[in-house]
């Protein structure tokens, strides 16, 4: 490990916010520990494209884009149905100085 990253400041997150978007819980910090704990092993890899489905608050883009910094820039990409979710993972990531391309969609409705 390349020392430790810091869990992204959530404050941008209001009660209101909470009420919209998954909060981030338990399994969301698991998930973080594990990036953390493989962050050398990620960044071996170096990654150009990092892309979460469902990013909810961002956190997990967030912290990936920390994890990754100046070791192995990627351009970090994540999706939600949710709109609110996007415009919540926006204020996460510029809170942390971190740039993601969020996309607001549904990759499982087609249109015929």
């Amino acid at each position: 490990m390349f020392g430790s990253v810091s869990t992204p400041d959530l404050s941008s997150i209001t009660d209101e916010d909470k009420n919209h978007v998954y909060d981030p819980s338990e399994d969301t910090f698991l998930l973080l520990d594990t990036l953390e704990h493989d962050s050398q092993l990620i960044i071996s890899k170096k990654p150009t494209l990092i892309l979460e489905i469902g990013c909810g608050s961002g956190i997990v883009s967030v912290f990936s884009a920390k994890v990754l910094d100046a070791h192995s820039p990627a351009f970090i990409m994540c999706t939600d149905i949710n709109k609110h979710a996007a415009n919540v993972a926006q204020r996460v990531s510029q809170t942390n100085g971190q740039s993601l391309e969020i996309v607001v969609t549904d990759l499982v409705k087609h249109e015929l």
